[in-house]
């Protein structure tokens, strides 16, 4: 099935001089939002607010709308990512950053799928759009 990013992204290499101006619905769109949250991994440690992959698939359908919700009215805000510092074997350290499930669900909903011809000047656009809301 083609997303609607993907369609986007043919027409934007199809029409190099085009002028876009309302890429916003890409980033609520719940369909996209529900494929980035199956591309999360499962196996990882809760993020920032303890939620896990399973707890909020529980109730995935009113999570994405409320989430796509609060995207669409810039409401969204991501807590602020939690850093640790890891010893390495050398003596120094290594940063270690844990975001909220939701950073990486919205964030991801602007990333194209394996295999896109989305251009890195579009997918750059996208992702700052998405941390502006």
């Amino acid at each position: 099935m083609t997303t609607k990013l993907e369609r986007f992204t043919l027409m934007a290499r199809e029409q190099l001089r085009e002028r876009f101006n309302s890429l916003m619905g890409l980033l609520f769109d719940p369909e996209g939002l529900r494929e980035s949250f199956e591309r999360q991994k499962g196996n990882k440690a809760p993020g920032v607010d303890g939620v896990r992959k399973d707890d909020y698939g529980k109730d995935l359908d009113a999570q994405l709308d409320d989430l796509s919700a609060r995207i669409r009215r810039m409401g969204y805000r991501p807590q602020p990512v939690r850093r640790s510092y890891i010893p390495k074997g050398d003596g120094r350290y290594r940063p270690l950053e844990c975001a909220e499930l939701r950073g990486p669900i919205g964030a991801g909903s602007a990333q194209p799928p394996p295999a896109s011809h989305l251009g890195a000047g579009i997918l750059r656009l996208l992702v700052w759009l998405s941390s502006r809301s």
